[in-house]
């Protein structure tokens, strides 16, 4: 069984290294590949820390997994806590956001609609407001139209 899982393991690393370098030939670009552990590596977990020796880099030119590693942040560098901090700062920011706005609109309120208290008065409000809306562009058009027939060329 160990040894059938090396050799799928190595075929479909062949494969992807081949792959990786057609990319790079047919799309004129640096391509670094790390194929990190293989079959029976790390904790089994699939968090386990895979040893140097298990790990196959190519690149499609001298330096590029260099270069690439130069300018993407360590993974390392941030814990699961740092994570979540951070994302829970961002939620309080936008809860923060979205209590301001309600308290704007709650000051803006104005009080003559304030006699709706069913689905069906404010659906005859809206009808009204549509119609209004539909009469307004009509004039508008009306007028757009006697501006352009009047209008000295």
């Amino acid at each position: 069984m160990k040894m059938e899982e090396d050799a799928t393991y190595g075929k479909m690393q062949e494969s992807l290294m081949e792959e990786a370098r057609e990319l790079s030939i047919l799309c004129g670009i640096d391509v670094a590949l790390l194929c990190a552990g293989g079959p029976g590596t790390g904790d089994g977990d699939g968090g386990g820390v895979v040893s140097t020796a298990e790990v196959a880099v190519w690149e499609s030119e001298e330096g590029v997994f260099a270069s690439y590693r130069a300018i993407l942040p360590r993974p390392e560098a941030h814990t699961l806590r740092e994570c979540l901090e951070l994302k829970l700062a961002r939620e309080r920011a936008k809860l923060a956001m979205v209590r301001q706005c309600r308290d704007l609109c709650m000051h803006l309120w104005d009080d003559t609609v304030s006699y709706i208290s069913t689905a069906e008065e404010a659906r005859a409000l809206l009808e009204s407001m549509d119609a209004a809306m539909v009469a307004a562009t009509a004039r508008r058009e009306a007028l757009r139209w006697v501006y352009w027939t009047t209008a000295t060329p």
